[in-house]
């Protein structure tokens, strides 16, 4: 059984407009990395592409909070995260999906 992430509290979130409130996005991290995570392997994400797409949802979340913050139909921080982290993961698995497999071999 997975409980839910808790309650994101609204002075965190502000908080994360500033690039460099560490202790702001370690707390974030801590709560989120799991849950980034567990949906990535939902998704049929292998452990070590589910770590990278949890560093990706992080990044973009890094580049997008303060635009988030200012718009007056934003909705839910989380709906807006989950939203980030199931559209990370669909470009994952299609971009992986449309890569040529190696052939193998030694030759140059």
């Amino acid at each position: 059984m997975h409980s839910s992430p808790p309650d994101t509290r609204a002075s965190l979130i502000l908080r994360l407009r500033n690039a460099a409130d560490a202790e702001a996005w370690d707390e974030f991290t801590t709560i989120y990395s799991p849950v980034v995570f567990r949906l990535a392997t939902r998704h049929g994400l292998q452990p070590a592409d589910a770590d990278d797409l949890v560093q990706e949802v992080l990044s973009a979340v890094a580049r997008s909070v303060s635009r988030w913050l200012k718009r007056d139909d934003r909705g839910t921080f989380r709906a807006w995260l989950f939203r980030i982290a199931r559209n990370t993961a669909i470009d994952f698995l299609t971009r992986h999906k449309h890569q040529p497999w190696a052939t193998g071999g030694d030759e140059q």
